[in-house]
């Protein structure tokens, strides 16, 4: 069974972005001194930091982070679902 390309791609996209986006907002809203990364998952949201541009705790960070996630899984998404059909049509 093969994969719709741009729909896996658009999917994984949304999902990591959603994902970006409340674990950010739900780290602003835990976190007892803001630009500590001392609340929910502040090691992994540190690392985010040094990986998108413009990102940070905080509500614009949040929405600058989600685009970069959102672009970026949607990029990888789609070239994993455009090899995933091309090992199909080897395979089979």
């Amino acid at each position: 069974m093969k994969l719709n390309v741009k729909v896996f791609g658009l999917t994984c996209g949304v999902i990591w972005a959603g994902a970006i986006l409340v674990m950010t907002i739900i780290s602003g809203l835990t976190n007892t001194v803001p630009g500590a990364y001392d609340g929910y998952a502040g090691r992994f949201i540190k690392g985010l930091t040094s990986i998108y541009s413009g990102y940070s705790i905080s509500l614009l960070g949040a929405i600058i982070g989600a685009l970069w996630a959102g672009f970026t899984n949607f990029i990888f998404g789609t070239l994993f679902a455009w090899i995933y059909n091309r090992g199909v049509d080897i395979f089979s």
